[in-house]
């Protein structure tokens, strides 16, 4: 999990970036019954990404 906020306890909501073999539609289903966290469509409306990569293809697309 990349987390977008200082303290990630603090996160309401996150976004997942697509994953390899359909991780990410499984964790949001996950995420989304357990109501921990929100699961949102838009990254602007997150308070944390989930990837399964980091890197600099990661850090562009996050910047922007």
């Amino acid at each position: 999990c990349m987390c977008s906020v200082a303290d990630p306890r603090s996160a309401h909501s996150v976004y997942l970036l697509p994953m390899a073999n359909g991780l990410d539609q499984y964790l949001a289903n996950r995420i989304a019954g357990s109501g921990v966290f929100d699961v949102v469509t838009d990254p602007k409306k997150a308070d944390a990404i989930f990837t399964d990569k980091l890197g600099e293809a990661f850090e562009e697309r996050s910047a922007g």
